[in-house]
């Protein structure tokens, strides 16, 4: 990212200072005038912060930076999209540290803003001084620039997931996660345990909030930095090692495997420290690394089975490798493949014991899958995670060397082939997989750590001339970086705030998104104790759809019990992921069950009444949020239930 920072005088620092003194009077007192005149807080904030981002960059470009040369009117309109550009991504720290000290640290409204309104003006302040305008005459070298930038970004974009994992509720793949730590086991039915792990721990030492839940996710976002970092470093040098950080920091995909806690975000640890040891192997000659080879190859099959797509790799670059082949001949591979499996035994027995589902339901059952090309979307999906530039920037490091195929694998560059076999080779799995089959958005993101290495080599590189035609990557990555972090920043205020004084609508309609799920948790927590209160028992809550449902409201069970007290739809012959093991529905027989659902087709299947010996009316509930209503859904109560072996569950188990 070339920012156009760098050393500030004290005269220019003391202006800026005042400067943000100013804006942050402007922004107070703007807020407070409004709310006073019946004005929502939210519209209340975002008005007081455009006043302070006019005056702001008035004074700045007229009077703190007066004393160096006029810019063309060309250049005038871009410190000015830099600057409102730096101004947003204030703003939505502003906003993430307003919910989380008003909501629930339960911090004074006055308390509140002056933290908030401090914050936003040290990014802005920061975000200008290095970024918005340039210091003619006081330019620091490009190497240092980079390392400022990486730092900058890397503070940011963990300060906005760190204010904003409190306050934004759990997705339902998070949730489901939950309940895996809540039922802690070797292995469960579509995912390895690291997850299920992780989630124990951290809520064992944090408590159960989502800060808690998605602490390890970040956690395992930094072991990947760290190793990024090294790798880099080693293969490219220090200020290579600096953008890895910064991109990784930067790109969306990357910023939200560090917020979410799914099995990726342990999977991106262990497949970076994978290749970081087969760095040291193949160009530092350690021996010793195939033993941190076995270690994170194992780690990461016990977070996902697709890290088992660097084994052909590692096989294919010591055969293409002519300096690696000597590892044939020895007898570390072979300790750290050892290694790997005596890690990932555990999951091997578990699926033993469970008739191998687990292995089943990922590779054979998707196999079977209805045939269905999707190659568009996988390209899609790599768009996505790398942004167009990041695609760019991967197709030259991995396709411009090898346009000399015998001279790249005869005396070629060591570093592009690694780049390349250890990227292409998973990706081709994955190409060949969507030509008939579906695919998913996150699959490859832990495939392109490989290429990142060479990506930030070229981005410190000046020429930028190239088979792929004269391309300024420099600039592009600075646009493509900056405007990233406030995607992901808008992204993250959108969901946990939504547009001022209008929450978002809603769970139902977004199921995907962490929206009103607390809310829809609350209101069948009321109903569960209605019904409690009535028939003197305690009935089982049941999500009538995949899992997003059950998952939801086991978490946000307002008991903190809703692990033992919600199933799902497994109960009833249908595909109910864990919960059918969990919840069998032998066990269940006698017992009254509110049934929950999104759709009233969910609850008014003629195939429900044989299961219970009374079954209740479908009912209608709204979900409140912010005051505003926001969605509904059904519910029914059925009496006694009464388990079938149907065909559908037979196949389950």
């Amino acid at each position: 990212m070339a920012m156009a920072g760098g050393a500030v005088s004290l005269r220019t620092a003391m202006r800026f200072t005042a400067v943000v003194v100013v804006g942050v009077c402007i922004d107070y007192a703007v807020l407070e005038t409004l709310i006073t005149l019946g004005l929502g807080v939210g519209a209340a904030q975002a008005s007081g912060l455009l006043c302070g981002i006019i005056v702001s960059y008035a004074l700045n470009s007229r009077w703190t930076f007066s004393d160096y040369p006029t810019q063309s009117p060309e250049a005038e309109w871009r410190i000015l999209s830099r600057f409102v550009a730096i101004s947003l991504m204030a703003f939505f720290l502003y906003a993430g540290v307003h919910q989380l000290a008003l909501n629930v640290w339960k911090w004074p409204l006055a308390a509140v803003e002056f933290l908030g309104i401090s914050t936003a003006a040290l990014v802005g302040y920061v975000g200008s001084a290095f970024y918005v305008f340039p210091l003619v005459g006081q330019r620091t070298s490009e190497r240092i620039r980079w390392r400022i930038a990486a730092v900058g970004v890397v503070l940011y974009a963990v300060l906005l997931r760190l204010v904003f994992m409190r306050t934004v509720d759990l997705i339902p793949e998070e949730a489901y996660y939950w309940n895996y730590s809540q039922h802690l086991d070797f292995g469960y039915l579509d995912h390895p345990p690291m997850v299920a792990w992780l989630i124990w721990l951290s809520t064992q030492i944090l408590g159960g909030s989502e800060f808690a839940l998605r602490a390890s996710a970040l956690l395992t976002w930094f072991v990947t930095g760290a190793f990024c970092f090294q790798l880099t470093r080693n293969l490219y040098g220090t200020t290579a090692a600096f953008i890895s950080v910064l991109l990784l920091s930067s790109l969306p995909y990357y910023v939200v495997s560090g917020f979410l806690i799914m099995p990726d975000a342990p999977l991106m640890a262990a497949w970076a420290g994978t290749l970081f040891f087969l760095e040291r192997v193949f160009f530092g000659g350690s021996q010793r690394a195939w033993l941190g080879v076995g270690i994170s190859l194992g780690l990461g099959l016990i977070s996902k089975y697709s890290i088992a797509l660097l084994g052909p790799a590692i096989v294919l670059f010591m055969l293409l490798d002519s300096k690696s082949r000597v590892w044939f001949l020895r007898p570390w591979p072979y300790v750290g493949a050892v290694l790997a499996l005596a890690i990932f035994s555990p999951v091997i027995i578990w699926n033993a014991d469970h008739g191998w589902v687990s292995f089943i339901f990922q590779s054979a059952r998707r196999v079977e899958e209805p045939v269905r090309f999707s190659f568009h979307l996988l390209l899609l999906s790599i768009v996505a995670i790398l942004t167009p530039v990041g695609m760019i920037s991967a197709a030259r490091v991995l396709f411009e060397e090898i346009s000399s195929t015998r001279r790249f694998f005869s005396n070629g560059d060591r570093r592009r082939l690694f780049a390349f076999v250890f990227t292409v080779v998973p990706l081709s799995v994955f190409v060949a997989f969507s030509l008939l089959h579906d695919v998913k958005l996150n699959w490859t993101g832990p495939i392109w750590l490989a290429v990142l290495p060479a990506v930030a080599a070229l981005c410190a590189m000046k020429s930028q001339n190239g088979a792929f035609g004269r391309f300024d990557l420099r600039q592009a990555w600075s646009v493509t970086i900056v405007s990233s972090l406030v995607i992901c920043g808008g992204a993250f205020y959108f969901i946990a705030v939504g547009l001022p004084d209008h929450p978002l609508k809603s769970s139902l309609q977004l199921r995907d998104l962490p929206i009103s799920w607390k809310e829809l948790g609350e209101q069948a927590f009321e109903i569960q104790k209605r019904v409690r209160d009535r028939y003197n028992e305690d009935p089982l809550m049941v999500g009538m759809d995949r899992y997003f449902m059950a998952s939801e409201l086991a978490y946000y069970d307002g008991d903190h019990d809703g692990s033992k007290e919600t199933a799902g739809r497994g109960l009833f012959g249908s595909e109910g992921l864990m919960y059918t093991y969990w919840f069998p529905a032998a066990e269940q027989n006698g017992r009254d069950m509110i049934l929950f659902g999104f759709e009233k087709r969910q609850l008014n299947s003629a195939d429900l009444a044989p299961y219970f010996q009374y079954l209740g009316p479908l009912n209608i509930a709204t979900i409140i949020r912010g005051g505003v209503e926001v969605g509904s859904f059904y519910y029914r109560v059925g009496h006694k239930f009464r388990a079938r072996q149907t065909a559908a569950m037979r196949t389950v188990r």
